[in-house]
């Protein structure tokens, strides 16, 4: 069985875009006419002009020239990517569902956002299992290493695999920061940054980084901790994650 769902957007301006519409700013983008468009689709012309006009009275997605055709602008183009990303990840999370067999009358529970700050882009390299533990050793794509250790049983549940690109999850406070002779250190889990943001409250101080691969990492450490390593923006830090305290996201 292969299920399909449906999405539908809506503009800040309050309009709402449904599927069949997105694929018709798609087809003129391709086509650069309303009537040529309306042929592709196989819709009658006044049907294409009507959607498109209630799509564009608004929102200004596309301009329309007389004998020059349509030209779709830049937020038209990046709201054309942005569904069909959506789209891909939506299908894709319903198929996993149906395939592991996961009880749908439970997903409405589902957390639409984490608690956990950090959740880097992944590709995993190797899954070296033992008895009851597994080591997911995952790259970034500046080629840095990353290790998770998860359950034997959570690997096999997640249907996990070399060259799947996953999230590595995990909060704050689990985050450790090295200032000085950081690329020294033997440890597997050690990946550059640079401080973007260093917020200080009354206990603890809430340090932002970026990796080398453009990610946000936010590490929360004590205020003395901050004060003897002096830590400040544009610093290269060294950012050390517990395999254990890992979580891994599909």
């Amino acid at each position: 069985m292969i299920l399909q769902s449906q999405l539908k957007i809506t503009l800040e301006n309050g309009v709402s875009l449904s599927d069949d519409d997105i694929e018709l700013l798609k087809a003129l983008k391709e086509c650069g006419s309303i009537i040529k468009t309306a042929k592709n689709m196989k819709i009658s012309y006044k049907t294409a002009w009507d959607a498109l006009n209630k799509i564009n009275k608004n929102s200004e997605l596309f301009t329309s020239k007389k004998n020059q055709g349509c030209t779709l602008n830049e937020k038209a183009l990046e709201l054309i990517n942005k569904c069909e990303q959506i789209k891909k990840a939506q299908n894709f999370l319903v198929q996993k569902m149906l395939e592991k067999n996961i009880n749908l009358e439970y997903i409405s529970r589902i957390p639409l956002k984490l608690s956990a700050k950090n959740q880097l882009k992944v590709k995993i390299l190797e899954i070296n299992e033992s008895i009851v533990n597994t080591d997911i050793i995952a790259t970034l794509s500046t080629n840095e290493i990353l290790k998770a250790k998860i359950t034997k049983s959570s690997q096999k549940e997640l249907g996990l695999k070399v060259d799947d690109e996953v999230i590595f999850i995990f909060k704050a406070p689990s985050v450790m920061i090295k200032k000085q002779d950081f690329s020294k250190l033997i440890l597997p889990n050690i990946i550059k940054a640079k401080i973007t943001s260093a917020i200080i409250g009354s206990q603890n101080c809430q340090i932002t980084a970026l990796t080398s691969d453009k990610q946000n990492l936010t590490a929360i450490i004590p205020n003395d901790v901050t004060m003897d390593l002096r830590l400040a923006v544009n610093d290269e830090i060294g950012v050390i994650i517990d395999p254990k305290d890992i979580i891994i996201g599909i």
